[in-house]
């Protein structure tokens, strides 16, 4: 074996014993649901997690507001230093990143079946299918079923056109927004 070689054959087992320790979460922008997997290790401080997939994701890695939950356990944390392990993320986890605007406002919204809720934080521009993408996983809907129908609580209107924006279907702060997917609203 020539140096070269054994140089090559070290370098490719240092790699992979570096690599044995990582383990793979999803990162998701909880304001519009997008996300991405990510192979991370338990010393990832969270800050070095959100700089590998803010632009991807259409987050600010230099927003001061920035939130991190941990979607298995729902402990939340604002401190970027913390570690992925301090959190108690594990393999195939999903790490939820929240970072609040100004013209940001919540409301409820909640799968009118189950009567599961979820607290979500929008923007008037946000159409009800981006709505429904960022909670559909924590309230038990499925983003892409075309009998997916939103109900406005207050107002009593009700739509299936996902394309909608929340100004256009008149969704103020702390309204509720019930969502169904058998096609009518009980």
């Amino acid at each position: 074996m020539t140096n070269l070689d054994e140089m090559l054959a070290t370098a490719e087992s240092n790699t992979r014993q570096l690599y044995a320790d990582s383990y793979e979460i999803t990162v998701r922008n909880k304001f519009s649901g997008m996300n991405e997997r990510l192979p991370i290790f338990g010393d990832n401080a969270l800050g070095q997690i959100l700089d590998a997939v803010a632009e991807n994701l259409g987050l600010s890695s230099n927003d001061s507001k920035i939130i991190f939950e941990n979607y298995r356990t729902k402990e939340t944390t604002s401190d970027r230093n913390k570690l992925a392990a301090e959190l108690g993320l594990n393999e195939n986890d999903t790490l939820n990143i929240m970072a609040p605007c100004a013209s940001a406002y919540e409301i409820t919204v909640k799968n009118k079946y189950s009567g599961i809720k979820q607290r979500t934080q929008i923007t008037s521009d946000k159409t009800l299918g981006r709505i429904l993408a960022s909670v559909a996983e924590d309230i038990g809907l499925k983003v892409d079923n075309p009998k997916n129908v939103f109900e406005h609580e207050r107002t009593k209107k009700s739509t299936g056109d996902k394309n909608i924006m929340a100004v256009e279907f008149e969704l103020k702060k702390d309204d509720t927004l019930n969502i169904t997917d058998a096609g009518v609203v009980a």
